[in-house]
């Protein structure tokens, strides 16, 4: 829906604009998005811990793939 999406000339609308959409907006927005924060930075925390586990395990199984190779190197 593109015509929703405002288009400014300069930074006094933006700012304007910035004002207008905070004061629409109920208290129990900004509380509750605010109460949310831990858990959702929680998700996030466990989301990128389980991407490095996924790369160290990708890096393991190429170096494994790889100690036959650097065993001959090292023994010549």
């Amino acid at each position: 829906m593109a015509w929703l999406t405002p288009h400014f000339s300069n930074n006094d609308d933006v700012k304007k604009w910035i004002y207008e959409w905070i004061a629409a907006k109920e208290p129990a927005f900004f509380h509750d998005g605010i109460h949310q924060l831990p858990e959702r930075w929680e998700k996030a925390r466990r989301r990128v811990q389980t991407r490095k586990l996924e790369s160290l395990s990708t890096l393991t199984d190429i170096r494994s793939s790889q100690l036959p190779i650097v065993s001959i190197l090292r023994n010549n």
